[in-house]
């Protein structure tokens, strides 16, 4: 936490004032388990985690399992509720046009339909779309990157069809795209760049190359780019693994685990 903390700390300066609340607004909160994920989609804030209920300020309790809906402006507790089945829900993120918003997790059921490990749900009432990306195993974060969808996490198969550990899939309908990057184990986080898409995770090896928890792939095919980042972690027991990262047009910078946790440019 502390590091994707000093992660947001380094983005660039907004061009609209920053405000920040003196007072800031009482609302409803998870009453149990662990948020992982928010995303704002208009008014509405998107929690996803592994919580079962939410709490207000005056400590009335509503269930909502693994996926929740406050109001940005007055902190409500709203009725959006895809009520997701299985373990968590670990990645949120809003359509570019604010229609849809994207989850990723362990589940099999969410929206009123059978989807496994990633679905597309109405901002509006929470069911879920055609969009079919099913994988086999948990996605650990989707993200928007000029408006193209890629989604990452321990999975090697998206509907049906070998993936390592990554894939981009059409927003609408979730079918492939042939952006593959052949991570051998885990990832945790893509980020993207005028001249190639980044992964983050806890691998070893890419594209039958060694590269230590982040690596630099081609926009279009998933091939490993000869660009390293010369970070490396020695702590064979805490090893430093990539959580998030960001791109800006001259600086990547990562936020880490290992000992510690750090932030590296």
């Amino acid at each position: 936490a502390l590091a994707l903390t000093s992660l947001v700390a380094i983005r660039p300066a907004p061009a609209t004032a920053l405000v920040q609340e003196t007072s800031p607004i009482s609302s409803w909160r998870p009453n149990n388990g662990i948020a992982y994920a928010q995303a704002r989609v208009g008014d509405m804030i998107v929690l996803g985690g592994t919580f079962t209920s939410m709490r207000s300020p005056s400590g009335q309790i509503a269930t909502r399992n693994r996926l929740a809906a406050i109001s940005a402006t007055t902190g409500e507790l709203l009725p959006w509720n895809p009520n997701p089945n299985g373990e968590n829900i670990r990645t949120v993120a809003a359509s570019p046009d604010g229609t849809r918003v994207y989850v990723g997790g362990t589940f099999t059921s969410i929206g009123g339909a059978s989807r496994t490990n990633a679905a597309a749900l109405s901002a509006t009432t929470g069911s879920a779309t055609s969009f079919v990306a099913n994988s086999n195993a948990t996605v650990r974060q989707m993200r928007f990157i000029d408006n193209r969808l890629f989604l990452v996490g321990t999975f090697w198969k998206v509907n049906g069809v070998t993936r390592g550990n990554g894939a981009e899939v059409d927003p609408t309908t979730g079918a492939l795209k042939p952006w593959n990057p052949k991570v051998t184990s885990g990832l945790i986080t893509v980020a993207g760049a005028s001249d190639g898409i980044y992964v983050g995770g806890y691998f070893s090896q890419i594209g039958n190359a060694n590269r230590e928890h982040v690596a630099k792939t081609d926009r279009t095919t998933g091939a490993l780019l000869p660009w390293t980042s010369g970070s490396t972690c020695q702590d064979s027991t805490n090893k430093c693994d990539v959580w998030d990262i960001l791109a800006t047009p001259d600086t990547i910078y990562l936020a880490q685990g290992g000992p510690g946790g750090r932030i590296v440019s």
